[in-house]
């Protein structure tokens, strides 16, 4: 590959990052931990953990769900598959973020180890539903409840990664960045947690994973 070739390829390259598809993310409460994409459901996109002494912990996670339904038909399969399932579920209204207006809903479920209670938000996208699902031990929801519902506000939907920041200004230096042709997964990674942490994790896991496929995708292309 000639030197200008190399230079158009790393430009095409930053260009289409931060020119990609859109996406949901939002921000986990502080200090909780990832779990491994091998350890999760594969309709789960991300997904989070507390820390805990016991033998329960609390959770959240991100899905979509493509659906044909209107919201309140899809608000209403939901309700009747929770309810023939021996749950105690509750509608407790609207529920407004940036990425839209949804319903936040609460459920109780008995389980051999513990009583959890889980809060789950659907917000409404075009063809398809976002879901945040948040469980925790009944007895502990009372402390993690606020940092729940902080997570849930945080929900955004953006159509690149350039117009999701939450400090523009930094943008000057993720451009910079991006534009490295030496730049590898783990050097943004670092980057990312250092300089952009309060995007939160699941904003710069979405990044990376953005990255790799574009490398990945420019590699193949030169071959």
């Amino acid at each position: 590959m000639t030197l200008v070739a190399a230079l158009i390829s790393t430009i095409f390259f930053y260009v289409s990052l931060l020119a990609d598809d859109s996406f949901f993310y939002f921000i986990p409460p502080t200090g909780w931990q990832p779990v491994k994409e091998e350890q999760q459901a594969a309709s789960i996109k991300g997904s989070f953990f507390s820390p805990s002494s016991g033998m329960t912990c609390s959770s959240i996670n991100i899905a979509e769900e493509i659906t044909s339904l209107d919201f309140t038909q899809y608000i209403q399969a939901v309700q009747k598959r929770y309810i023939s399932s021996k749950t105690t579920w509750r509608n407790l209204g609207a529920f407004a973020t940036p990425a839209g207006t949804g319903t936040l809903t609460s459920i109780d479920i008995e389980t051999p180890i513990d009583k959890m209670r889980v809060l789950q938000l659907l917000v409404p996208c075009k063809d398809r539903v976002v879901l945040l699902t948040a469980a925790s031990p009944k007895k502990e929801f009372s402390k993690v409840y606020p940092h729940l519902i902080t997570s849930f506000r945080s929900l955004t939907h953006t159509n690149n990664v350039e117009s999701s920041l939450l400090s523009p200004e930094k943008l000057p230096l993720l451009q910079q960045t991006l534009q490295k042709s030496s730049l590898t997964l783990e050097a943004l990674s670092r980057f990312l947690t250092e300089k952009f942490a309060e995007q939160g994790p699941y904003w710069q896991a979405q990044v990376l994973a953005k990255f790799l496929a574009k490398n990945q995708e420019n590699h193949a292309n030169v071959k």
